[in-house]
């Protein structure tokens, strides 16, 4: 009774954080906000099937994220949380997925704490504000897994049918790890569990069928832009081609980036996940272990792959997260029967991470961004008085680690949310000079950026605003009539050497807030790392 309350209490708080983050934080350059302006283009034009950004066709993503959220806009209007709503109810589709499929593999228990963990884990809670197609891939590979796991149990036709729908939602959202990936997992399972024999059912080629009438409004759109090269740029280049270098995108990642990446983002579990692993590895080595080879696999094989890509960024490994949920969740409570000394190292482990967590609260609201609002203390400070209560009352080993790992998530994440997200934002020129657009009403005809393209700009303005890429085409743009100019310091320098006659200019703080430094976050350096943004109104050129 006392796990069914808490738990409770816990999804309602995820719940309100997932849709508080949505509401407050605005969408953040650049990534989340071209994939907002691509879908607010999407609905000004209303052509769904080809896909474009500042008019000019674009390949880089498959167009479900798209999709969902300019339908959104036609339903709610355009906006950060119209953006992501249809993306968090995936995640939350997703996160019932792992529940039942942890229920399918083990029992009700794994299967509740699984999900809880998963919900509770940083990543899954940076997914759900700073969307992304991802945030699609992982929902709909962990629910095509789940019901593909049903069919082999008990051949119920619409487990198949909605399983292979979600493969093809899945590879609509990011390409063909929408099939890889379930293909990896259930292919361990069942090889596992000795069914082998299921690998070759003739009804796999119907499957295949239902994913093509799936993806084809999205072939087809393909062709009418790209002929054959967008079909090769979609099944291959995109997503192989950063392991065989075909694809030009690369950065200076190691071939360890995403262990570290996963150690920040699968907080505040990172380290009973680690642990958890880690005892699965030996099971299978382990004379008459338990044969459940999907989740082990279906993580594993996938990191390992990734790791091999010349491109890499944290969140490519956050789809593969449910499965090492339901493997921490797994092993955890199998602790409950182990020796005390054991359970008290995590209940340690937990506690320091907790305490850690705090911390950072303490120096967001007192260094980085100084505060004195009584909600966010009031937030810090019941917080921890809640942690120190049930550190010293609470007996059950469970009960401890997981009441002292969600409040201190949830705590930190409220904070962030309602205080260190917003304050980011001063600094996000592109969406604060689309305040002064709007409130200038400044028409399209009249908005040019050169030598900055942020898409918060488009997306907050309404705007697609003409795109410049040298100055004499732009000077020769103002002597036909006055623009207001979005732009940089040299840019501004530039217009002024060129002869333009600016007249209004409106000053922002200008730092690219997704590459956080600790010399931005030093108030003392701030400043140093901080450039300006302009946005001019130049009314001609002196002749």
């Amino acid at each position: 009774m006392f796990e069914n309350k808490i738990y409770a209490v816990f999804w309602a708080f995820i719940v309100l954080l997932y849709l508080c983050a949505a509401y407050f934080i605005e969408i953040m350059d650049v990534d989340a906000a071209q994939y907002a302006s691509i879908a607010l283009e999407m609905t000004k034009s209303d052509n769904w099937m080809i896909v474009q950004h500042k008019g000019v066709d674009y390949l880089d993503k498959p167009p479900l994220l798209f999709w969902l959220s300019a339908l959104s806009f036609k339903i709610f209007g355009a906006g950060h949380f119209a953006y992501r709503f249809p993306s968090i109810l995936a995640t939350f589709l997703g996160l019932y997925a792992t529940y039942a499929l942890g229920r399918r593999l083990y029992d009700a228990k794994t299967a509740k704490l699984a999900a809880l963990i998963l919900a509770s884990a940083q990543a899954w809670v940076l997914f759900n504000h700073d969307i992304r197609t991802d945030t699609l891939l992982a929902a709909f590979c962990i629910t095509s897994i789940w019901q593909l796991v049903e069919y082999g149990e008990n051949r119920k036709w619409y487990n198949f049918l909605f399983g292979f729908i979600c493969v093809g939602l899945a590879m609509l959202a990011k390409g063909p790890l929408g099939v890889v990936i379930p293909a990896i997992a259930l292919s361990a399972y069942w090889l596992g569990q000795k069914h082998w024999k299921i690998l070759f059912l003739p009804e796999w080629i119907l499957g295949i069928i239902i994913v093509l009438l799936v993806l084809s409004p999205m072939l087809i759109g393909l062709w009418q832009q790209w002929q054959w090269d967008g079909i090769y740029f979609y099944f291959w280049k995109q997503s192989f081609g950063r392991i065989t270098g075909e694809n030009s995108w690369r950065n200076d990642s190691g071939a360890f980036f995403f262990v570290h990446s996963f150690l920040w983002s699968f907080l505040p579990w990172s380290l009973v996940a680690l642990w958890a692993f880690a005892k699965r590895s030996c099971q299978y080595w382990t004379k008459g272990a338990d044969r459940e080879l999907l989740t082990f696999f279906g993580f594993l094989v996938p990191f390992v792959a990734l790791s091999f890509s010349k491109y890499k960024l944290p969140h490519y490994i956050f789809p593969l997260y449910p499965f090492m949920a339901i493997i921490t969740a797994q092993a955890m409570l199998s602790l409950i029967e182990k020796d005390n000394m054991v359970k008290k190292i995590f209940v340690a482990i937990q506690y320091i991470i907790s305490v850690l967590i705090f911390a950072l609260a303490v120096l967001i609201c007192c260094w980085f961004f100084p505060t004195a609002n009584a909600v966010l203390w009031s937030i810090v400070v019941i917080s921890a008085f809640l942690i120190i209560y049930l550190h010293t009352n609470i007996s059950l080993f469970k009960e401890k680690v997981i009441a002292m790992s969600i409040i201190s998530v949830l705590m930190i994440n409220f904070v962030m949310s309602l205080h260190f997200y917003p304050q980011l934002f001063s600094y996000q020129s592109g969406s604060r000079a689309a305040v002064f657009i709007k409130e200038q009403k400044i028409v399209p005809e009249e908005l040019a950026v050169y030598r900055l393209y942020p898409n918060s700009l488009d997306f907050y303005s309404g705007i697609i605003a003409q795109v410049f890429e040298s100055p004499d085409k732009l000077i020769n743009a103002v002597s036909a009539h006055p623009l207001w100019i979005f732009t940089d310091e040299t840019g501004k320098k530039q217009l002024e050497e060129y002869g333009a006659i600016i007249g209004n200019v409106k000053t922002f703080n200008h730092f690219h807030i997704s590459k956080l430094s600790l010399k931005f976050l030093n108030p003392k350096t701030r400043a140093g790392v901080t450039g300006k943004a302009y946005l001019l109104r130049v009314s001609g050129v002196v002749s």
